[in-house]
């Protein structure tokens, strides 16, 4: 299958002027190529899209496709509340060369499931493949299984991230689906996710431990679910304060960042969030 195992919802770093660190960014792809990490997905939510301007957001992805260079995939996030926006993103990233789009459910206008066919459909005549994103908690709505069934079927609309956590929604949508990609929007239940038909994640872990989450779809068995029990506590807590505050501290407290800065409204973690994910990552090995 063309999109399957792990791609990372990389972050965007800052410098200390909160202005997009370009050689971090480049550095992190080099550390994903050498890592496992199937493709990256560049300005989603734990990358901040929504405070980029138009010009980050073209420059980041840039960044990511050059450095890239055709060795590992690259998806941009590209989702609107807005259909003709969202259009608009979708044209402007197939004219720079990503791999797909992801489209998250439109926020905030809570359209029915009639209106999101159309959304969708809209977005997917552009002619780019088109991974939705169905994120009820940051939405408000939540894409019914039989929204996403219907919408497999529309040329270029390849698979989805479910990030609701029901895995009777993602069944649902498994086996109702031909060739559709369904990747799990939660780290922590990518092995029961696997279990009923999903073949990959988008994953903020990755960004610590891209192996790591790679391997899961490498093992099977007794190492695979080990590897499991390893992981779930990391993947628990890269959410203290939301995404991607905590990422980001872990990921200075690991120094793959030299600072953990995020733009407001959001605030770096607090100094108790650090010193939980010390003392995290000190039990696991990791420092």
């Amino acid at each position: 299958m063309k999109y399957s195992k792990s791609y990372v919802a990389i972050v965007t770093p800052f410098d200390d002027n909160l202005e997009v660190d370009i050689n971090k960014l480049k550095e992190l792809v080099k550390f994903h190529k050498e890592n496992g990490t199937r493709g990256i997905v560049v300005c989603g939510t734990t990358g901040e899209a929504a405070t980029l301007s138009e010009q980050e957001y073209i420059l980041t992805i840039k960044t990511v496709i050059e450095e890239a260079n055709g060795e590992i995939q690259v998806i941009a996030g590209a989702g609107s509340n807005s259909t003709e926006k969202a259009v608009y993103l979708t044209k402007l990233c197939k004219n720079l060369g990503v791999d797909a789009v992801l489209s998250v459910v439109p926020y905030y206008n809570k359209p029915s499931q009639r209106a999101l066919i159309n959304h969708f459909k809209k977005i997917a005549e552009v002619g780019l493949d088109v991974i939705l994103y169905n994120v009820p908690s940051r939405t408000g709505i939540n894409m019914e299984a039989g929204t996403t069934i219907e919408l497999s079927k529309v040329e270029n609309i390849v698979g989805i991230k479910e990030a609701t956590g029901s895995i009777e929604q993602m069944i649902e949508i498994a086996n109702n689906t031909k060739d559709f990609a369904i990747l799990s929007g939660e780290d922590n239940l990518i092995l029961p996710m696997l279990s009923v038909g999903c073949v990959g994640v988008i994953s903020v872990t990755a960004n610590i431990l891209p192996r790591k989450v790679a391997d899961i779809f490498e093992l099977d068995g007794k190492e695979r679910l080990e590897l499991h029990k390893y992981m779930y506590d990391i993947h628990k807590n890269m959410f203290i304060e939301g995404n991607p505050v905590t990422i980001k501290n872990a990921m200075k407290i690991l120094n793959i960042l030299d600072n953990d800065n995020v733009r407001e409204p959001l605030l770096s973690a607090s100094e108790n969030t650090e010193s939980k994910l010390r003392d995290l990552f000190k039990g696991k090995g990791l420092i």
